[in-house]
């Protein structure tokens, strides 16, 4: 009997799983009774029969994701508010996929967004095991999990509790004046808060797998960790809907400043800098290549000033809050120019020249294909009679990839932000009247890889074909019918973009 209740115990929600959903690990006596809720989530999922299929790991997944929902909405703590007024503005609706009715209470909880959360944790895992099955928001067992969820909500919402801790830290003026502390709350939205979705860790962890062969890297990996643990909150998104955490902590926030500052949150990728001025303050500095502005650097936001007085050099990842520039990551300080020893992101130079090439290639498409950003080519041979018309001294093997020769339904498409792209086998599901390939069947059948990530396209080829309606015939499979599903689809097609391809969004 001592074995089998301890491994009972085992499955139980305790206070470590809880504050791990929280900023700072925040602790607050509240708690134990979101704890218990959560367990309590946990026991009817886990003895009901037609919960069953899923994994042990996806039902503490529903039961910690619903308690710390009920949390939010109970404490007016705001996270689920703000992702629902960022969708609204959107797509005029609320909830993906859920069309709300009257009996949609904005303040309250609702079904409807439970389901939506029950949705979001059963298709992200399902990516993550690398399958490319669409589930159905309105999927039978996703609906009946959503109503057992509720009904356990719904006899506990007269009697809750607030966590005043959780709200006044959330709502706390001073973040507008703590710059770690601030960058704290911006790394618990886009890491470890119920709504964060798995992808900025699955993100973190890839890009640390793809560095353990770098020689300083293993040299220094617990830094360049943190490093890209702090970068990566700038850069990449986060939440179902693919936003930056800045951008999410902006519609959270009541304090006014606290606000203009997300608001106005900005970050430049590690580069190296030469110091032009130093007081007790902040450090004057500006980029060792080209004539570009002078940086005020905030010395209060490096770990240590010794023994930079007479240094010259910096290299560093910047973000600028309530007025100043801060170290955002590792900071190194040199005296002469720096070699190279990881590899860096590109400098503003080589941006902003990659930026005037591109735009230049785009105007000169636009002005060579009747004012169309995009072309359609049955073959290979077409595609290059069609280039050679745009690029009349190129080469064959100048304009065409000999990987792609044998290729067929190619799409051409120009872009002022990455120049002149071309994607082969997409042509016909793209339904354009200047279109040859377009194929009304394959479109229907299988055009929805495109929004799922099934391809890899730019994401301003993706904007282009939803906001031109080009995929009118992408659907998804519907117990209602095909024509519903399509609709479902259809109505949707930002925020399947963004759920399914949430590294597109990430700052260039």
């Amino acid at each position: 009997m001592a074995s089998l209740h301890k491994n009972n115990l085992s499955k139980r929600i305790v206070q470590k799983d809880w504050i791990q959903l929280h900023p700072l690990k925040i602790q607050s006596p509240s708690d134990f009774y979101y704890i218990q809720l959560s367990n309590k989530i946990l026991f009817a999922l886990d003895k009901d029969k037609y919960t069953a299929l899923f994994e042990k790991k996806l039902i503490r997944q529903f039961a910690l994701t619903a308690a710390a929902y009920f949390e939010d909405v109970i404490s007016n703590i705001g996270l689920w508010r703000a992702i629902r007024q960022i969708n609204f503005k959107k797509q005029r609706k609320y909830i993906p996929f859920i069309n709300t009715t009257e009996e949609y209470q904005l303040d309250e909880i609702n079904p409807e967004d439970i389901q939506f959360l029950i949705w979001t944790l059963v298709q992200r895992n399902e990516l993550e095991q690398d399958k490319d099955t669409f589930i159905n928001i309105e999927n039978p067992i996703v609906s009946y999990v959503c109503v057992l969820i509720y009904d356990i909500l719904d006899a506990e919402y007269e009697n809750a509790p607030e966590n005043e801790v959780l709200h006044n830290a959330v709502h706390s003026a001073n973040l507008a004046s703590d710059y770690f502390l601030f960058r704290e709350f911006l790394k618990w939205l886009h890491y470890d808060s119920y709504l964060s979705c798995s992808y900025p860790k699955t993100k973190l962890q890839d890009e640390l797998d793809g560095s353990k062969t770098n020689q300083f890297y293993k040299e220094n990996k617990d830094v360049l960790k943190y490093t890209l643990i702090q970068s990566l909150i700038f850069t990449n998104t986060c939440s179902p809907i693919a936003i930056h955490a800045a951008k999410w902590l902006s519609e959270i926030v009541t304090d006014p400043l606290v606000k203009h500052i997300a608001q106005s949150i900005e970050y430049k990728p590690f580069a190296n800098y030469r110091i032009t001025g130093n007081n007790n303050k902040t450090l004057k500095i500006k980029l060792l290549e080209g004539d570009f502005d002078v940086f005020e650097l905030n010395l209060n936001s490096l770990t240590s000033t010794e023994g930079i007085k007479n240094k010259t050099l910096i290299s560093c990842a910047m973000t600028f809050f309530n007025g100043l520039w801060n170290v955002n990551g590792m900071a190194s300080f040199g005296e002469e120019e720096p070699e190279e020893k990881f590899p860096t992101e590109s400098t503003d130079i080589k941006r902003i020249k990659k930026s005037e090439n591109n735009k230049t290639t785009f105007d000169f498409v636009l002005k060579n294909n009747k004012n169309s950003p995009i072309a359609y080519s049955r073959d290979s041979k077409d595609l290059l009679a069609f280039l050679l018309k745009l690029f009349p001294k190129s080469t064959k093997s100048e304009l065409i990839p000999s990987n792609i020769e044998t290729e067929k339904n190619f799409v051409v498409f120009a872009h002022p932000n990455i120049g002149l792209v071309m994607y082969s086998d997409l042509a016909k599901w793209i339904k354009d009247k200047n279109n040859p390939c377009y194929n009304k069947q394959s479109a229907t059948d299988d055009s929805i890889s495109l929004l799922c990530g099934g391809y890899n396209c730019q994401r301003e080829f993706l904007e282009y074909l939803i906001q031109n309606n080009l995929i009118p015939d992408a659907r998804i499979n519907s117990l209602k019918g095909e024509e519903y599903g399509r609709k479902l689809l259809q109505d949707n097609l930002d925020f399947i973009v963004r759920f399914f391809q949430p590294e597109l969004f990430a700052t260039k």
